[in-house]
């Protein structure tokens, strides 16, 4: 026993390689002997479901073709009957044919019966005075189809009667019911052309109708049973029988034929045991052409350099992080786990927002274990059959598969999840992160066939999402791409504008209509752009510019054009009171906003008291207590501020007690319907009585009709701004107004 162990232990180089090789032999003959099997099993399954099915659809095509020689016979009789000129009752040449009928065989019983009173006449059978054909369930059938048909199974009506089958056709003369011509057979053709199949692997046929009970059966036993009583078929298989699928069930394999006419279906079975010696012989056939594929596999994996691998290492790849698939490697994996298997789901992109500032703020280790938690978490989000991979450094992605009828509104209540729980703080070294992210979401095949594709809108949706600092998700539909497209267009027509001096400003006066008088200017920025050879509106231009750097280029445009433009009105003397210039969020948060401001209109020798600055509700209260600070640094500079479109942002009260403000704006949208909606009038009116409670100037914006000014000036606002004075005027027709002190005359409807 020593000497053995010895010896095992001493085995050389080449030896320890011989047994390897021997090894993974053995190992790979095993895995082909179960490929082997299960590949022969599918196969003969297959053979086997094309041999029923084959048998049943010729059994059933003789079914039918005997039903509809039945079914035209009696269509040909009930056609006879409506047309015929003579009286039907007592009529001897139809008493003479459904005997000769008799004597054909076609069938045991034919006859008609007129609704009118219920007279029915059939051949070889004497009718009892009581009986009434129209309560029989064929005349039932056959007046409620108004067609030719088969009638489910019946008992006949006479002493001992058997089960028939009917072919009923109705009698219509002139479009009105007049009866039904019936022909009845027994259902011994029916058994014994069933039961007669030719079947191999011990198999059998039998018949059921649309409930599932069973008409003919080799057991006569089951005859009149439920299939659903039988021990291999259970109710969760009856829609596969419909649909024709083969069934599997512990001891056969049935499949399934419709019997045209009827809603009888021909189900045959074949018994899995037999099909066990041809498996056997069948899978050693192919085991041995699967082991001479693996010695030559073998061979090439001992003798063949490190190439052979590396498309295999390459696909490999994973993410030396978080361990997962690498971008390439996910692009590879969904498409053939996915794509091309044409499961419908989602692709998500998961898009860390400020990366670069978590970066700079901890250490590598430290977001490596960010990156894993958050890998953790969404490994515990996503659903079963997903895939989640590694797209870059701040990105993940995840091909999540979804059923069929999955609406938008699931999946995207599934993505606010996501966003919500990911959005959770993280504990990294006793430290504790707050992150956000942007979800961009892209449903295949709806939105996208390609893997490519389907990461390009995923994008489109993210690049679509508002930048608020908190986490946000959507899902791609194709407006996202064209109102995309349009804005890359406007916001590069707008880079070159700048430099080519396309800009030019407006202004409209806002007048005080107590003191007949303007009493300031609102400075509108206009543009007329060469590259797209149209004017551009500002409701199209300002809020793409708002979300990007464009919007301070746009307002430093605008404060050094006006003040350019006061400093010549004073040089040549115009009244006008004070320029309001809007300031959007992002130039009012800039650094530097008051300081630099003042230094401009120092460079020109020019009063603050000459500018009113308007800003929003929300550019104050997104950030409010830094938005206040900066309000209060320019009331105290000398400017006047003016709080615009007042009433359709926060309305805050607790805000606007604390925002050092002179003016308040009533936006247009309660001016509009002023006249004809109370609710407009009423808000309009509390923002006119708080403004004056509060020490406020109050402006209306947006009037246009003596009607709207009259309201207005009765709720104590007298300072307007709108069409009914005044639209947006060009510097020389505003010089020419001031100038010819048209300022001080009355208002003139445009």
């Amino acid at each position: 026993m020593n000497i053995q162990r010895i010896n095992i232990l001493k085995l050389s180089n080449k030896s320890k390689l011989t047994y390897n090789i021997i090894a993974l032999l053995a190992l790979g003959l095993l895995a082909s002997t179960t490929v082997a099997y299960f590949h022969v099993k599918a196969n003969l399954h297959d053979a086997v479901q094309n041999e029923q099915q084959i048998k049943a659809t010729t059994t059933s095509n003789k079914l039918t073709s005997w039903l509809e020689n039945n079914l035209s016979l009696v269509e040909a009789f009930a056609d006879t009957l409506a047309n015929s000129s003579t009286l039907i009752r007592g009529n001897e040449l139809y008493e003479f044919y459904l005997n000769q009928v008799k004597k054909s065989r076609q069938f045991d019983y034919l006859a008609f019966a007129l609704e009118e009173d219920g007279y029915y006449k059939v051949n070889d059978w004497e009718v009892p005075p009581s009986y009434d054909p129209r309560i029989r369930p064929w005349y039932q059938a056959s007046k409620q189809a108004m067609i030719p048909t088969i009638t489910p199974p019946h008992i006949g009506a006479e002493e001992g009667a058997n089960t028939y089958i009917a072919a009923t056709a109705p009698i219509i003369k002139s479009q009105k019911f007049m009866g039904v011509v019936v022909g009845e057979v027994t259902l011994g053709y029916v058994q014994k052309t069933i039961l007669g199949m030719k079947l191999d692997y011990d198999g059998f046929a039998f018949l059921i109708d649309d409930k599932g009970t069973i008409l003919v059966h080799p057991t006569e036993l089951q005859v009149g049973k439920s299939i659903f009583e039988l021990e291999d078929i259970a109710s969760q298989d009856m829609q596969q029988l419909s649909e024709g699928r083969i069934v599997e069930g512990d001891g056969y394999l049935y499949s399934l034929a419709n019997i045209a006419n009827t809603k009888w279906r021909l189900i045959v079975a074949a018994e899995k045991t037999q099909l066990s010696d041809v498996l056997v012989n069948e899978t050693i056939s192919l085991l041995t052409h699967f082991l001479l594929i693996f010695l030559l596999i073998m061979m090439l994996f001992v003798f063949s350099n490190r190439k052979i691998f590396s498309p295999l290492i390459d696909w490999l790849e994973r993410d030396t992080n978080t361990n997962l698939p690498n971008k390439k490697s996910f692009k590879q994996q969904a498409t053939d786990s996915f794509l091309t298997r044409k499961s419908p789901g989602m692709l998500a992109i998961v898009s860390m927002d400020h990366f670069n500032y978590l970066t700079a703020a901890y250490s590598q280790n430290e977001v490596i274990q960010l990156l894993n938690q958050i890998k953790m978490r969404l490994e515990s989000l996503l659903i079963h059959r997903s895939l989640l991979g590694q797209f870059s450094e701040s990105r993940f992605i995840a091909y999540v598969n979804w059923e069929q009828d999955t609406n938008d509104r699931v999946m995207l209540r599934w993505l606010q999840s996501m966003a919500d729980k990911l959005s959770a703080p993280y504990k990294v070294n006793q430290r504790q992160i707050h992150c956000t992210f942007s979800i961009g979401a892209c449903c295949f095949p709806d939105q996208g066939v390609d893997i490519d594709d389907l990461i390009d809108n995923a994008f489109t949706v993210i690049a679509n999402e508002s930048r608020s600092g908190i986490s946000s998700c959507g899902i791609f539909s194709p407006s996202m791409n064209q109102r995309l497209g349009g804005e890359l267009i406007i916001t590069s027509a707008m880079k070159s504008a700048i430099g080519n001096n396309e800009f030019y400003m407006q202004y409209q006066p806002q007048y005080d209509y107590e003191k007949r008088r303007i009493v300031s200017l609102e400075a509108l920025i206009r543009w007329n752009s060469k590259e797209l050879g149209r004017t551009v509106s500002p409701g199209e231009f300002i809020p793409i510019a708002e979300d990007s750097a464009l919007i301070i280029l746009l307002g430093d445009f605008v404060i050094d054009t006006v003040i350019k433009q006061i400093k010549h009105w004073n040089e040549i003397g115009l009244e006008f009171g004070k320029v309001s210039i809007n300031i959007s969020p992002k130039q009012l948060l800039k650094p530097g906003f008051t300081e630099d401001l003042l230094a401009k209109l120092a460079r020109q020798g020019l009063s603050s008291r000459q500018i009113e600055l308007e800003v929003t509700e929300t550019s104050v209260l997104d950030n409010p207590d830094k938005g206040i600070a900066i309000l209060k640094q320019l009331a105290n500079a000398g400017f006047n501020l003016a709080l615009d479109d007042f009433g359709t942002g926060y309305s805050s009260l607790e805000y606007l007690k604390l925002m050092p403000v002179d003016k308040l704006k009533i936006d247009r949208a309660f001016i509009r319907d002023l006249a004809v909606n109370n609710k407009d009038s009423a808000i309009a009116k509390i923002i006119v009585d708080m403004g004056s409670a509060l020490g406020y100037q109050v402006l209306a914006e947006g009037v246009e009709t003596k009607e709207q000014l009259d309201i207005l000036a009765s709720f104590g606002c007298n300072v307007i701004q709108g069409f009914y004075y005044s639209k947006p005027l060009h510097v020389a027709d505003l010089e020419s107004k001031l100038s010819n002190r048209e300022s001080t005359c009355e208002i003139i409807s445009y």
